[in-house]
């Protein structure tokens, strides 16, 4: 390996949490207990529950941490080390790390390490204290995780409760509208939602993340999407959906031409306004039968949706 290229990853290794304070000497000590190894994509760096016997120090590409149910649940950019505190612990491991593009990534076994330690005892006492601080700032955050969920638990009660009284008030609403009694709305609604899959929901926003966020909100829904006013007339024409939700301001075609045209040619499709601009008041003189407000409450976002479609 060229000089050069030895400056290099120390500087590397420098970064690394688990090294730090270590001279170039102790990193080169280090370094010299390392292999490299080239990931494809795909490939598994190490698996839950194996031992952790091995770490890895990924220095080019991408990974990602996945559970026992293969679910992501990280990402991990270079440079970065995988698998540091199975080494240390001597703990299996508790979740598995694969390679999402092809990477480059510098293997450093436990026997390895304990051999290279056992000539710098300074080396070893640095890394040990490493790891103290490591293992410190990793229980901080799990508490500070624990307060966050608690917190974010005690926040989905209260909504829990405020959309219980959105939905109420909002039967009566419709009860009143269609001149009949709240239950048999409660009853019609939970009818539809129990066919939510039949049901074609039309999603139109010039924000990418917007149509992304409603269409997994609407992921009981055969959802499809536009972009603007005119691609989503033409999506209508084609099929016509039993619900449009809609941006009003758009480039081109904006919500209200739409809202329009629709009118024309599907004239009892149930249209929602979605906007973060104007207010409820501001569309009153339109022909919309509900408004929604960004940013919206999920929870008061599916009772507006499942509303609409049962007043179809």
């Amino acid at each position: 390996m060229s000089k050069e290229r030895v400056n290099k990853l120390i500087q590397v290794i420098r970064k690394i949490p688990l090294f730090d304070g270590l001279g170039p000497t102790q990193i080169q000590l280090v370094l010299g207990a390392c292999g490299p190894r080239r990931l494809e994509e795909g490939e598994i760096v190490c698996a839950a529950d194996t031992p952790g016997d091995e770490m890895y120090i990924l220095l080019s590409g991408e990974a990602a941490v996945f559970t026992t149910d293969d679910i992501e649940t990280a990402r991990i950019q270079p440079v970065a080390t995988i698998g540091e505190m199975s080494i240390v612990t001597n703990q299996p491991r508790t979740s598995t790390v694969k390679a999402v593009q092809a990477s480059n990534v510098l293997v450093l076994k436990s026997l390895s390490l304990d051999m290279a330690l056992k000539r710098d005892p300074d080396a070893n006492v640095r890394i040990l204290r490493n790891v103290v601080g490591i293992l410190a700032g990793k229980m901080s955050a799990d508490s500070a995780r624990i307060r966050e969920y608690q917190k974010d638990l005690l926040q989905q009660q209260e909504s829990g409760i405020q959309s219980q009284r959105f939905l109420d008030t909002t039967l009566a609403m419709l009860a009143k509208e269609t001149g009949t009694d709240t239950q048999a709305v409660r009853q019609r609604i939970e009818e539809q939602l129990s066919s939510a899959t039949d049901r074609r929901v039309l999603v139109v926003d010039d924000e990418e993340s917007i149509r992304t966020l409603l269409s997994q909100l609407l992921g009981d829904y055969d959802v499809v999407t536009a972009k603007d006013g005119a691609e989503a007339l033409e999506t209508a024409m084609e099929s016509a959906p039993d619900l449009v939700i809609t941006d009003i301001k758009m480039p081109g075609m904006d919500g209200y031409t739409l809202l329009m045209k629709l009118r024309e040619f599907h004239p009892d499709v149930p249209v929602l306004a979605l906007s973060g601009y104007v207010k409820d008041e501001d569309i009153r003189e339109y022909d919309f039968d509900g408004f929604i407000a960004k940013p919206m409450k999920a929870d008061e976002f599916k009772n507006t949706v499942a509303a609409a479609l049962a007043s179809r």
